[in-house]
């Protein structure tokens, strides 16, 4: 025997929330997934060429993986409400015990029942009289010590069961988040616009409240999608830009994080292949947000912040012409490592001077051949490294 810790250190609250962010979630997704089912089918009397038949393929297809994910996210949340269910007894269980151990006269300090002086010899009656209890002038101080024993065994063994009911409740749990986490991992391996939505529904082996957070995230992203998809006002392809936004990349602290890029309709596989390439490759990404998120949409604010961008409605700097970013058909990676030089000494982002020596051997610095400019170049897209004034080394576009 020893002291006796009734803590319970599992949120309840925090899994119910998470467990009704799911089911709202699943049911965002699946009626994200109907939308685009109904968008794909309109877009057939005025939407044809390649494109249009790869849009609808996808969406076909990556319907029946919604129909996985929805059904992954309805177990999940079930098994965090089972889990918080099982979770509330073992703590009203544990509450009971505290209050037994006061009433017994138990020392009780915070969570922990002490317990008490002495074992059972020291509870057996002694005196002359062997055991007649009444010739035991200690009699009494005994029974005493006696009871507060058997109090604390009883809630030791009461507190034994609630533990097993815990280690049962959260190998339960874990079996739920474990079929979430194949189910996304498969769908991933799919290199689509879905996968990327909905890469954090796999979180759910993590802890509860941050499982809450990722899914008021999807949530938000599943009913855009849904308007984006249902607006029969857009033309398809402006839909399925849209739609292709969601980008995972590997930062420069070696972890994986979520992305935001823009891009044309007719670009999207291409972009989509590349990073996914990367992603698994770990090439690293300092940062992949929309330019809309820097003052006035500054190039120059978003280059220096060594962001990784796509669409920006601007023209080629110093000419009356517009960029392929205003296309949505250009990429411009890591930019601050990787700036545009030209042969009057002008550079972009002014802050990049340091990295003119392109001879540095920095994470995320493209050099020619790098895995970067071939997983463009391979797709028929051009990089700005090979051009001979200016020298854009961020810059990848396919016009």
């Amino acid at each position: 025997m020893g002291d006796i810790d009734v803590l319970v250190k599992a949120d309840p609250a925090s899994c119910r929330q998470a467990a009704a962010y799911l089911k709202r979630l699943a049911q965002g997704l699946d009626e994200a997934a109907s939308s685009a089912l109904k968008a794909s089918s309109v877009s057939e009397s005025f939407w044809e060429g390649e494109a249009a038949d790869t849009f609808r393929e996808q969406i076909f297809r990556r319907g029946r993986d919604v129909d996985e994910l929805v059904r992954a996210a309805d177990r999940a949340g079930s098994g965090l409400d089972f889990f918080a269910d099982e979770i509330d007894t073992v703590r009203q269980r544990m509450n009971q015990c505290l209050q037994t151990a006061r009433e017994a006269g138990l020392t009780v300090t915070g969570t922990l029942i002490h317990q008490p002086p002495g074992d059972a010899s020291d509870t057996a009656p002694q005196g002359a009289g062997g055991d007649m209890p009444g010739l035991d002038p200690n009699a009494g101080a005994h029974a005493e010590a006696k009871r507060k024993l058997d109090a604390f065994r009883e809630i030791e063994a009461t507190v034994d069961e609630e533990r097993r009911r815990e280690r049962t409740a959260h190998k339960s749990l874990l079996k739920a988040m474990d079929g979430s986490n194949t189910v996304v991992d498969a769908v991933a391996d799919t290199q689509t616009w879905i996968a990327r939505s909905l890469s954090y529904a796999g979180t759910a082996h993590g802890e509860a409240i941050k499982l809450a957070q990722n899914a008021a995230s999807q949530l938000k992203f599943a009913s855009d999608f849904a308007q984006w998809s249902a607006d029969s006002t857009l033309p398809a392809a402006v839909r399925e830009a849209h739609m292709e936004r969601m980008l995972a990349n590997v930062g420069m602290d070696g972890t994986a994080h979520r992305g935001q890029l823009v891009v044309n309709a007719d670009r999207v596989p291409q972009v989509v292949a590349a990073f996914a390439q990367l992603y698994g490759m770990h090439y690293p990404i300092a940062k992949m947000t929309t330019v809309e998120h820097y003052r006035d949409a500054s190039d120059e604010a978003s280059m220096e912040d060594d962001n990784t961008s796509a669409f920006n409605c601007r023209p080629i700097p110093g000419k009356h012409k517009w960029s392929q970013h205003a296309f949505g058909r250009a990429v411009d990676i890591n930019p601050l490592l990787n700036p545009q030089t030209d042969s009057q000494g002008d550079v972009q982002p002014i802050t990049a001077t340091r990295y003119l020596d392109r001879n540095q051997n920095i994470p995320g610095l493209i050099h020619d051949g790098d895995p970067v400019v071939r997983m463009f170049t391979t797709r028929g897209w051009t990089w700005g490294g090979h051009w001979t004034d200016p020298h854009d080394y961020q810059h990848f576009e396919m016009p």
